[in-house]
C-alpha cells in the first residue's frame, strides 16, 4: 500500500477527531462522501487492502465483516485481489472524550396561585375560618451536570486499481459520530449501516450506497 496513501488517511482521520468538539451535542451521526465512478452492472467484485497491522488486528476484523455483509446486499462480493475490480480501504478511530456541561431546571413550588377561606358561625356567634391555599408551580432552580462525549469516525475509500494511489480514488467518504461510548464495537455496526444508506450520491452507485 502506498505510504502517502496511508497517511492521507491516517491525517484525516485525526484531524476531523480533533475538531469535531464544537458539532451539536445532538447529532447522531453526519455523513460526506463524493466520488467518480463509473455505473456498475451486475455482480461487483471487490478486494480489502489492508495495513500489516490491521491484517493482524481482530476488530478490524468484526468491522470488515459488518461491510462485507452490508455490501453484499447490493451484490457486492469480496474476492481476491487479482480478480477485483475496486479496492476498499477504510479506517477508524475514537477521540478522547469531550467533557461538556449543560444545566437542566429545576421545578417546585413559586408561591400561591389561589386561596379560599371559609367560616363557621356557632351558637354563641363565635366565628371561626379556614383558609385553603392552591400552591404554584415553575421553575425554582436550575441543576448544573457534566458529561462526556466521545467523538468517532470512519473513513471509506474506494479505489479501481492496485497497488492503490490517491489518484485512483474513486469515492471518499466518512461518517462521524459522538456519544456517550468509547466503545467503537457498540457504534459501528450503526456508522457502517448510515454510511451505506445516507450516501445517495448518484443512481451510478446506487446498489453501494442505498
Amino acid at each position: 500500500m502506498s505510504k502517502v496513501v496511508f497517511n492521507t488517511f491516517l491525517i484525516l482521520t485525526i484531524f476531523l477527531l480533533c475538531n469535531c468538539g464544537s458539532l451539536p451535542v445532538r447529532i447522531k451521526s453526519q455523513v460526506t462522501s463524493f466520488h467518480n465512478m463509473d455505473e456498475l452492472d451486475g455482480v461487483v467484485k471487490y478486494a480489502f487492502v489492508q495495513t500489516e497491522f490491521q491484517k493482524s488486528n481482530l476488530e478490524y476484523e468484526t468491522y470488515k465483516n459488518n461491510i462485507r455483509d452490508e455490501l453484499l446486499k447490493y451484490n457486492f462480493v469480496e474476492t481476491k485481489i487479482k480478480e477485483a475490480k475496486l479496492f476498499i480501504l477504510f479506517y477508524y478511530a475514537v477521540g478522547d472524550g469531550i467533557t461538556k456541561f449543560d444545566s437542566l431546571p429545576i421545578y417546585g413550588e413559586t408561591g400561591v396561585s389561589k386561596s379560599n377561606t371559609y367560616g363557621t358561625i356557632n351558637n354563641s356567634g363565635d366565628y371561626t375560618a379556614t383558609t385553603s391555599y392552591k400552591p404554584s408551580y415553575g421553575v425554582v432552580g436550575m441543576r448544573d451536570y457534566s458529561y462526556v462525549q466521545y467523538p468517532r469516525m470512519l473513513v471509506v475509500g474506494i479505489f479501481d486499481k492496485y497497488p492503490i494511489d490517491l489518484k485512483n480514488m474513486r469515492y471518499n467518504a466518512r461518517v462521524y459520530s459522538e456519544g456517550q461510548s468509547s466503545e467503537m464495537a457498540l457504534v459501528m455496526p450503526a456508522m457502517i449501516k448510515s454510511l451505506l444508506r445516507i450516501s445517495q450520491v448518484k443512481v451510478v452507485i446506487q446498489r453501494l450506497l442505498i
